[in-house]
């Protein structure tokens, strides 16, 4: 999970630090924006065993 969780950061843009640059935000915003949205139509809410999905993504938009 947490290769994963790295694997999701690194497409995002996500930094070791847990930062996106400035100049890469926006993109960063809408790559994870739209990241967040293909894995919940995917998710078969059963897995989720009751959890809040925006409670395990990595990155929430705000």
């Amino acid at each position: 999970m947490e290769d994963a969780r790295e694997d999701i950061d690194k497409g995002i843009g996500v930094e070791n630090e847990g930062w996106v640059k400035t100049k890469g935000y926006d993109l960063a915003l809408q790559t994870n924006n739209d990241l967040r949205r293909a894995w919940m139509s995917s998710v078969d809410k059963d897995d989720l065993q009751g959890i809040n999905p925006a409670g395990i993504w990595p990155c929430q938009a705000p």
